[in-house]
């Protein structure tokens, strides 16, 4: 009777898992969109964001580590993550797993596990009662009747009980 391998040990255990949390945080950091998650943090913030993702991560594959965080949804409340967001995180994350050349079958894995946090992370915005400030901040969307618009391009204030058209140089 032969038992199957976790995708733990089939990633290579801890150390793969650590370099790969590396090179990921690494590239997000740096990432124009998504830097600014980092922007504020102490070195130290980081190293325990970092180890956190690590044990996560770990553990999630079928490791011996017990992740300590807070749950997804609890960590990433508030932080306004768009759909951009993820999708710029998304191409990191394959980034990084090509530089590691992770087998297709982890691969996919990894991939559709990653993938299930995407409700937890992801905040839907409406146009509710968001200030002026709140929607000038580059980066931002907001969710209309038209679709989902970027908007860097709105300096207004939105009253909520307004229908409001959102003019953009392009729509997702």
């Amino acid at each position: 009777m032969s038992e199957e391998l976790s995708l733990y040990s089939r990633l290579g255990g801890y150390d793969a898992i650590a370099a790969v949390s590396e090179n990921l945080v690494g590239r997000l950091m740096a990432d124009p969109l998504l830097g600014r998650f980092w922007a504020n943090r102490s070195d130290d913030g980081i190293r325990r964001e970092k180890q956190l993702l690590i044990d996560f991560l770990c553990q999630s594959a079928g490791g011996p580590l017990f992740y300590t965080g807070r749950d997804m949804k609890t960590s990433h409340k508030g932080m306004r993550i768009s759909e951009p967001d993820w999708s710029a995180f998304m191409t990191h994350v394959n980034a990084t797993l090509d530089h590691f050349g992770v087998p297709a079958l982890e691969r996919g894995q990894v991939i559709a596990f990653v993938e299930s946090t995407k409700s937890d992370m992801v905040e839907a915005f409406s146009l509710g009662r968001r200030t002026r400030a709140k929607w000038r901040k580059p980066n931002r969307s907001c969710d209309m009747a038209l679709g989902v618009y970027s908007a860097e391009a709105i300096s207004i204030e939105i009253p909520p009980t307004q229908h409001v058209r959102c003019l953009q140089n392009s729509a997702p």
